[in-house]
């Protein structure tokens, strides 16, 4: 099992807790034990808490994507895995709403399906993305550390 926790940047580093009204360090964690076959990873993003009434909420802060996040394997090989996509739910709350999709484009902007509408634009995929609540990232190479094969 590999994991690696670290405290989040920005704004999403002190937010209040809606329970109990503190603001603390909020963190992030990655585990993975081997990674799927398909060369695709699904992340999903929870967006969703409940007030101190025990309804359900919506976090609609925005997202930012790594845009490269380094996976070690087995016997010194090290996978590179890039976002390919993201689904976003638009809609203040979690009673209502619509999905719709962006994808990596091949010159570092993105494309966005929205129903029948479909929008290039030159904003990275990583960059903020508000009401994601997937990331799909795919697995782009596999690389190994010369000083990690020759310990073996």
């Amino acid at each position: 099992m590999w994991g690696m926790g670290r405290v989040l940047i920005g704004d999403a580093q002190h937010k209040v807790c809606p329970h109990c009204k503190t603001t603390g360090e909020w963190r992030q964690r990655r585990s993975i034990s081997r990674f799927p076959a398909t060369r695709v990873l699904l992340v999903t993003i929870n967006r969703e808490y409940h007030d101190k009434y025990g309804r359900a909420r919506k976090w609609n802060d925005g997202v930012t994507l790594p845009a490269t996040v380094k996976f070690p394997g087995e016997k010194g090989a090290v996978f590179d895995v890039e976002p390919v996509a993201t689904c976003i739910h638009s809609g203040s709350g979690v009673e209502g709403g619509h999905y719709y999709c962006t994808v990596a484009g091949k010159d570092g902007g993105s494309v966005t399906a929205d129903d029948s509408k479909v929008t290039s634009s030159s904003t990275p995929i990583t960059s903020a993305v508000h009401g994601s609540f997937f990331a799909f990232y795919l697995r782009a190479k596999a690389t190994r550390n010369s000083n990690d094969l020759n310990r073996r």
